[in-house]
């Protein structure tokens, strides 16, 4: 029996597992009793009805902008999941209320007057709005913020303490750079920003566990399922970050530690292995829905694709198309929006951070520059561009939050910073008595 046989079987298993797993989940939320999560659920909408569907937290940074419309949705559909139809409820995934600027009163509306759903949104599984139906069971859309607010900073605080505590501190220093300069404080305001997020982190968690202790048999099926993880729960957000994030860690500590092997062929294998979970699992909805309804929702899905891919933007070409998609997601960086005092400060850490050391000998190039390394995370760091190109409607249009992307952009760069310099150690200084 040829080597690979296994390991195409143990993909596909896992694969399946996880499919099944993942579509009892939802159906299991929607056979949950309407009356058990209706006042968590009421209380949710007047929260909602309490601001303003969209809304910047400051007025002059756009990456500010939080989009509780698509939150309302994901409630709209929490509730409509329906315990008498549960397969079937669970494939629409349908809301009531039209998603505009009223969409929290639709919300308010159909909770208070028990309104039937009136528009499907088949396209995504939704693992969000399930998730939110188990969680209403005990708390409100309120506390669920803060509960995301908590994780995200634990994990993150958690990941940082593994990187210290094994001495990569260079690579614990690129995670807090790209947390901030894609202002990560946002996230946790808004459902939708908030489990791409936390898919990278767990899967980064994983990442470097996996790499610390040489565990190279779990790389692989890591991958597969946190693209089968991230479009379950993810609203097609910054779903990159789960590949690359993860990816980069296990890429810098494998180097760090010297370990045989191609770089490229891992990267090869953890990006291929992270598509077909993606893509795999988002075709399986449209497949598992057509099995359980009856009839080809293929015509439902397509339209939306397309729009997605490049819906046209009047008096723009597609070079013009995709630049501006690019200059939009790059401009809502941090501090870009913050006029003089994002200046001073990009001037101040140029200053600390490059010159200063520098002048004072601190730095110095290193003599055994890993090119090849530093041509892989070049690589890694243009598939967020690429992204925002091919999805040009997407980036252009959601710029606000799909940024976040660059993220895995901004600790590539810090990585090819870091194999470029060292820093200079000190002299010993020596006492005479």
């Amino acid at each position: 029996m040829k080597s690979w046989l296994p390991q195409l079987c143990k993909y596909i298993l896992i694969y399946l597992i996880s499919l099944i797993a993942l579509t009892m989940f939802i159906v299991g939320s929607a056979m949950i009793p309407e009356e058990k999560i209706k006042s968590k659920m009421l209380k949710s909408a007047e929260y909602m009805c309490a601001h303003e569907v969209k809304y910047m937290v400051l007025n002059f940074d756009p990456s500010s902008e939080i989009d509780l419309c698509t939150d309302c949705v994901t409630l709209s559909i929490a509730y409509q999941l329906d315990e008498h139809h549960p397969f079937i409820s669970s494939m629409w995934t349908s809301f009531y209320g039209i998603p505009n600027q009223q969409m929290n009163q639709y919300l308010l509306e159909s909770i208070k007057e028990d309104l039937p759903a009136d528009h499907e949104y088949l396209r995504y599984w939704h693992g969000s709005a399930a998730l939110m139906r188990y969680l209403h069971l005990m708390m409100s859309i309120d506390s669920i913020y803060l509960l995301n607010a908590i994780l995200i900073f634990t994990l993150a605080v958690v990941l940082i303490r593994i990187l210290l505590r094994n001495k990569y501190r260079w690579e614990a220093v690129s995670f807090i750079i790209a947390m901030v300069i894609v202002n990560i404080w946002y996230v946790p305001l808004c459902l939708e920003y908030t489990y791409s997020i936390l898919c990278m982190l767990i899967a980064s968690l994983a990442g470097i566990r996996i790499a610390l202790k040489r565990r190279d048999n779990l790389i692989g099926p890591l991958f597969l399922v946190s693209g089968i993880a991230t479009v379950y729960f993810d609203f097609l957000t910054t779903e990159t970050l789960s590949l690359l994030i993860p990816l980069l860690f296990i890429l810098a500590i494998k180097r760090r530690n010297k370990c045989t092997g191609s770089g490229v062929a891992l990267t090869f294998k953890c990006c291929v292995l992270w598509g077909i979970g993606y893509l795999g699992m988002w075709a399986s909805k449209w497949i598992v829905a057509s099995v359980i309804l009856q009839e080809n929702v293929m015509s439902l899905v397509n339209s939306h694709i397309n729009e997605r891919l490049g819906a046209p933007v009047s008096g723009l070409s597609f070079g013009q198309y995709a630049l501006a998609a690019i200059g939009k997601n790059l401009k809502a960086l941090f501090p870009y929006h913050y006029g003089i005092w994002g200046a001073v400060l990009i001037l101040v850490i140029i200053l600390v951070a490059v010159i200063f050391p520098t002048l004072t000998n601190r730095l110095r190039l290193r003599t055994n520059i890993n090119y090849k390394s530093i041509l892989l995370y070049m690589l890694l760091s243009v598939i967020p561009i690429i992204r925002f190109v091919i999805l040009r409607n997407h980036s252009y249009i959601h710029y606000f939050f799909t940024h976040r992307a660059l993220a895995s952009s901004i600790v590539a760069i810090c990585f090819i910073l870091g194999e470029l310099v060292e820093i200079n150690p000190r002299k010993a200084v020596t006492h005479s008595g």
